[in-house]
C-alpha cells in the first residue's frame, strides 16, 4: 500500500467508523469494481458509496 493510500486511509478511520466485512470481495468483482489481483483495500477507498450499498 502506497504511503498516499495509508494516509488516506487512516484519515478516513480517524473521521468515524468504516464498514468491513468478509466477502464483500467476490461481489465488488463480480460488479465489475475490481480485478482479480487487485489490492482490495485500494477499491474501497476508491469506491466507497458501492461498498456501503453492497451492505445496504
Amino acid at each position: 500500500m502506497s504511503s498516499t493510500t495509508m494516509r488516506e486511509l487512516l484519515e478516513r478511520l480517524a473521521d468515524g467508523a468504516d464498514i468491513c466485512a468478509e466477502g464483500y470481495l467476490v461481489e465488488l468483482e463480480r460488479r465489475g469494481y475490481l480485478q482479480a489481483g487487485a489490492y482490495v483495500p485500494e477499491a474501497v477507498l476508491d469506491h466507497p458509496e458501492v461498498v456501503v450499498q453492497l451492505h445496504l
